[in-house]
């Protein structure tokens, strides 16, 4: 296949669905989809429809409930330093602590840990977090 027309990112079968008010609520439902090197996608949708949702299973921030996501050819279990997300609103991994909140880009980057603590403290004292 021509190089530029390579599929990057690849759904297979995609589903996710949350417990809510005692009933399943199916907020992803068999999403198929190949994006291919050099194309541009927008999901689209009305609100609570599922995009972020489907955006962070693609970020690996969330595991679907079925169905795999692929990134150039290899199938994804989690976050990867390929793929950079810009959130709709401020978000922290609540699992991580500040630190490691802060440090989390560097760290994908391949930073060694004394460079990127040093590198997060600073700036975790400017903003006054310190201690948290």
């Amino acid at each position: 296949m021509d190089e530029k027309n390579k599929v990057i990112l690849k759904l297979e079968n995609i589903c996710q669905s949350f417990i809510v008010n005692d009933e399943v609520k199916q907020v992803v439902d068999d999403v198929s989809m190949e994006v291919r090197d050099n194309e541009f996608l927008v999901v689209l949708g009305p609100g609570h429809c599922g995009k972020t949702v489907l955006m962070n299973i693609i970020a690996g921030l969330a595991k679907p409930r079925s169905g795999k996501v692929y990134l150039d050819g290899e199938e994804l279990h989690g976050s990867d330093e390929r793929i950079g997300m810009v959130f709709q609103s401020l978000n922290l991994m609540p699992w991580r602590t500040v630190m490691a909140n802060v440090e989390f880009g560097l760290e994908l980057s391949g930073m060694k840990k004394a460079e990127r603590r040093e590198i997060a403290q600073k700036y975790i004292d400017l903003v006054g977090l310190t201690g948290f």
